[in-house]
């Protein structure tokens, strides 16, 4: 072997000492991706496999269910608790439009998993006023005076606070859908009969 060679350790060809890999067979690029992509497969199939076989599903039983107000409801360790629902004709500088009111459901959640939770009113939550969406209403929000459910829940700490809606002031029911993973299509419902 010439001093400028080296061997191969993929497929025992010599290359260049200089070289970063081999050029016959591309030794350090293509086993660790295969590598790794064989790993996340077995991974995937695992993960997908226990549910599965367990008939287990951690969401199932409180995701099908529709919760009151006073209610609370636990997944993985995260409480979510409806504590109740006010309305609100506005202040001087917010109110809302001709025969709309302002509605402020009001929640606490209580970190009990062991990792930090983010919250957002406007990921994390849905609203639907008599079977119609509707938009989250910063001018609500404004007039509530408590604290919105926006930020991070560190583990073992608790939030409460209020996400806002502007709707008709003869409206009847309030569905609130809460998602604790943005990622996720599983839901805790909540709904509010004037």
């Amino acid at each position: 072997m010439a001093k400028n060679k080296k061997v191969c350790r993929h497929c025992k060809s010599e290359i260049n000492v200089d070289a970063k890999r081999c050029p016959i067979c591309r030794g350090k690029q293509s086993r660790p991706i295969v590598t790794v992509l064989i790993v996340l497969l077995f991974l995937i199939v695992g993960v997908v496999a226990f549910y599965a076989g367990s008939g287990q599903n951690p969401f199932e039983d409180v995701t099908e269910k529709t919760y009151a107000v006073g209610d609370s409801v636990e997944i993985n360790g995260v409480t979510v608790k409806f504590v109740g629902v006010t309305e609100s004709q506005g202040t001087e500088f917010f109110q809302p439009e001709s025969g709309n009111v302002f509605v402020l459901p009001e929640f606490e959640i209580k970190n009990g998993s062991s990792n930090g939770l983010n919250m957002s009113t406007i990921m994390n939550f849905d609203a639907y006023v008599d079977g119609y969406s509707t938009a989250l209403s910063l001018s609500a929000i404004s007039v509530a005076g408590a604290e919105q459910l926006d930020g991070t829940i560190a583990a073992g700490k608790n939030m409460k606070g209020v996400v806002g809606y502007e709707v008709p002031a003869n409206y009847k029911d309030l569905e609130i859908s809460v998602s604790l993973d943005v990622w996720s299509s599983k839901k805790l419902t909540f709904k509010y009969a004037k």
